[in-house]
Formats: structure tokens, sequence, C-alpha cells
């Protein structure tokens, strides 16, 4: 998870990434799987450790709902696990 804060005099910017790889072994082979998550949000000043709180949550809430809503996953782990 990579987060970039930029200051200005009357408002902040975030530049927030993130990047989820998923590997499901099985004696036949393995599936790989990269989930990634990008959000931009600007600010004033004085919000900083909530909107940095709050978008951690949105971003873990975006990766994990595209883990959630990946069929080939979901199908990949029915049939080998």
């Amino acid at each position: 998870m990579l987060i970039r804060l930029k200051r200005h005099m009357l408002q902040n910017r975030i530049n927030a990434k993130s990047t989820i790889l998923i590997t499901a072994k099985t004696p036949i082979g393995k599936l790989i799987k990269t989930y990634n998550a990008k959000i931009e949000r600007t600010f004033v000043l004085n919000e900083v450790n909530n909107t940095i709180e709050t978008i951690l949550n949105e971003m873990i809430s975006i990766v994990l709902m595209k883990i959630y809503t990946d069929y080939e996953l979901q199908d990949y782990m029915r049939k080998y696990f």
C-alpha cells in the first residue's frame, strides 16, 4: 500500500494505491491474481487523520469486493480446493 500526501496552504491531496497478489497453488498448477485499488482525495488541513483512515478503509473495501466478485478465482477454488 502506498499513500502520498501533498500539502498546500489551504488543502491537502492524498493519492493512495494498493496492490494485492493472491496465488492459489494446487498439485496441477497455480492461479495468480492481482487486485488493485486507487483513490485520490482533496481535503482541508484539519482532516488529515480522519481522511487517511477513511481512505485506508475504502481501499481495503474496494480490493476485498474485487476478490469477492472474481468468478475466475471462485471457480478455481471450487474445483481444486
